[in-house]
This record gives structure tokens, C-alpha cells and sequence, in this order.
């Protein structure tokens, strides 16, 4: 896969729709502790709503 290929995947992924759910970024290199933090609070809202 070229740069430029891979710019215009990450340009579209950000437009993408998955039925009205938001996505959720999380850096990846972050510690697994922080990455793991940022998850479960985001699962703990969504959890709340239904």
C-alpha cells in the first residue's frame, strides 16, 4: 500500500457510518493500562443509556 493510499483509507474511515454509532478513538501506543481505562469508561456510557 502506497502513502497516498493510506491517506485517502484513514481520510474515508473518519466518514464512515456504522448505523448512528459513534467511534471511538483510542491511540494504540498509549500504555495498555491507559488504553484499557479509555475503553471501559467508554463502554460504561454507552451501558448506562440502555
Amino acid at each position: 500500500m502506497t502513502m497516498a493510499e493510506l491517506q485517502d483509507k484513514i481520510g474515508v474511515m473518519s466518514t464512515i457510518g456504522y448505523n448512528g454509532t459513534k467511534i471511538l478513538e483510542i491511540d494504540s501506543r498509549a500504555p495498555y493500562s491507559e488504553v484499557l481505562e479509555q475503553a471501559q469508561k467508554a463502554v460504561s456510557l454507552v451501558a448506562i443509556r440502555f
